[in-house]
């Protein structure tokens, strides 16, 4: 593949509404049926800020079957992917080419499972239409004046027509996607300006591995540290904390349940304290990495009280 050596991210805040796996959307085969409001920006109004939403609808084509037609982190990942191939002008590609840019590494041998995860998530996706309505934010933006034009945009998450494609050595044909247009997430993200790109080799991290998990926990820092890094953004805390109850809902929230880790999938507290453990040995394999290769300055634990043995509970990230 003829790669620019980067990997491109879309840091919306609609992208990630859609993804949130501790707060799954209804997704229906009606249009307009279950239209929701994704808070994307705030403006001043007289002495108080007001915020800015887009209107989102997303629906699913009947012939999709699977029992859970949710869109996930590692839809996300996937589709991080085929915009980076896209960007790089790589519009017809198989499986394997979009799993080895998920991975960082383009001579990564991949197993027959993780070539039928992504192929399962490409063909998922395109059959799942979205519709972004985001004129107000234009508006904020002061990109256009108001009443002037609305801004919507109307497409499969991933519009991909099948084929197939020759293998590197020409012996074989292989299932491959031609993208027909660029996704509509990404089309959205361009035009407001919200696409983050990483070298290629931060995402390589072999040492680690690259299970499902460590590749959505992997991604997530990354947006996480590029919005901190953004000099735009009104970040008020670099930490990231991974679990804290939400005073409205009750719901457990943060950092582990947004990418779809919950106490709840776990048999009892012990076993739930050992996934925990876990993920955030991840995490920091994945942060000192990260050091090493001088994305960041560092890291600090962050616990849940003063004293050296209290509970950790995130981390806080150094970038300068």
């Amino acid at each position: 593949m003829n790669m620019n050596g980067m990997e491109y991210f879309n840091t919306s805040k609609v992208s990630d509404r859609i993804t949130r796996e501790d707060l799954p959307l209804v997704i229906g085969e009606i249009e307009n049926e279950n239209k929701f409001e994704v808070g994307v920006a705030k403006k001043w109004y007289k002495s108080h800020k007001e915020e800015v939403c887009a209107i989102v609808d997303i629906v699913k084509e009947k012939k999709l079957s699977l029992s859970n037609p949710d869109v996930t982190q590692f839809d996300l990942a996937v589709m991080d992917s085929v915009y980076t191939l896209a960007v790089s002008g790589i519009m017809r590609f198989t499986p394997e080419d979009v799993a080895r840019i998920m991975s960082g590494n383009l001579e990564q041998n991949l197993t027959p499972k993780k070539i039928k995860e992504v192929k399962e998530s490409i063909e998922k996706l395109s059959f799942i239409r979205l519709t972004i309505d985001y004129t107000d934010e234009m508006i904020a933006r002061g990109e256009v004046k108001p009443g002037k034009r609305t801004f919507e945009l109307e497409s499969y998450m991933v519009p991909v027509r099948k084929i197939e494609i020759k293998s590197r050595n020409n012996q074989t044909k292989l299932t491959g996607y031609q993208l027909l247009e660029m996704p509509i997430l990404y089309q959205y993200a361009e035009k407001t300006h919200q696409i983050a790109g990483v070298p290629l080799e931060i995402l390589n991290t072999p040492s680690i591995g690259d299970t499902n998990d460590v590749i959505v926990i992997k991604r997530a820092l990354i947006r996480r540290i590029e919005a901190i890094k953004n000099s735009r953004n009104s970040i008020v805390s670099e930490s990231i904390i991974y679990e804290r109850v939400d005073h409205t809902t009750g719901q457990i929230t943060g950092f582990f349940a947004k990418l779809g880790f919950f106490e709840s999938d776990s048999s009892n507290k012990k076993q739930w304290n050992k996934k925990r453990a876990a993920l955030h040995k991840t995490v920091i394999s994945i942060l000192d990495d990260f050091k090493k290769k001088g994305y960041i300055a560092g890291y600090e634990l962050v616990r849940e009280g003063e004293h050296a043995t209290a509970k950790i509970n995130g981390v806080k990230i150094i970038t300068n």
